[in-house]
């Protein structure tokens, strides 16, 4: 179910029986979490289907914690990124607190990244402010931040970017802000170019990062409304990249860029 396949996770010692004591036997009856185990065991899609899109969501509807607790267990461990995917989304659309928590504490970096931003998503759909905040208060690597911020962006390009933009804005000045912008400036382009246009001049530093959202900007500007891009492109400094701008607009740079 989930792409991402390179998650590492340490299973511990121990075999599903001992787990599920810790579990505890009235929040998760026995016959239950085997009954999952063997579907997942066959292999079979209508098996997986079953327990990704019933069996377990209706867990983590009844007892989230035990849900939770079950994926994580040594018995689970050949299954573990999906569970846990089908953990954080369910949860989170039952009570986004809590499973934000839960995310927050998982101690394995990597995993705890990847559940946040399942958290995240989950929660994007109905209220793109709590979802922004989760962003802002998850303990992110860099580069999960800028993927995060980039597919949120393309998901409230059409609607809403201010709860996004307000969080980006809330970091210091520096090249992480400026990469986290220019996502937002590349997503809010397809649909508002010249507010695109405004967040790379306004809200980005001079360098690389402000020059590819530059470019960007211009092109799709040029494609809904040629004079106004080619009025903005003109009003740059004089340098490389008004040269790569112009460029663009020409069509000489048309599919060299690469976001």
């Amino acid at each position: 179910m989930s792409p991402m396949k390179d998650i590492s996770t340490a299973s511990g010692n121990g075999d599903f029986k001992t787990a599920h004591v810790r579990i505890g036997r009235a929040s998760a009856p026995g016959a239950e979490a085997e009954k999952i185990l063997s579907l997942l065991a066959s292999e079979n899609p209508a098996d997986l289907q079953k327990v990704y899109r019933e069996l377990l969501p209706a867990w983590v509807k009844r007892s989230p914690e035990s849900a939770a607790a079950f994926a994580q267990s040594p018995g689970a461990a050949k299954w573990r990124v999906d569970l846990m995917v089908v953990v954080a989304q369910t949860w989170t659309h039952q009570d986004v607190d809590a499973a934000e928590d839960w995310a927050s504490q998982l101690p394995n970096p990597t995993e705890r990244n990847m559940v946040l931003g399942y958290v995240t998503f989950a929660e994007a759909d109905t209220n793109p402010t709590r979802a922004a905040r989760i962003l802002q208060n998850s303990e992110l690597s860099s580069d999960r931040r800028e993927i995060l911020v980039e597919n949120l962006a393309q998901l409230w390009a059409k609607d809403d970017l201010q709860p996004l933009y307000d969080q980006v804005n809330r970091l210091p000045v520096g090249s992480e802000r400026d990469g986290l912008f220019k996502r937002i400036a590349l997503a809010h382009s397809q649909n508002n170019p010249a507010e695109a246009a405004q967040i790379v001049a306004e809200k980005m530093a001079p360098g690389p990062a402000q020059s590819e959202a530059a470019v960007y900007v211009v092109r799709e500007w040029a494609r809904k409304d040629r004079p106004a891009a080619t009025a903005w492109v003109n009003a740059f400094p004089a340098g490389a990249m008004q040269n790569r701008a112009r460029e663009a607009l020409s069509g000489e740079l048309y599919g060299a860029f690469q976001p």
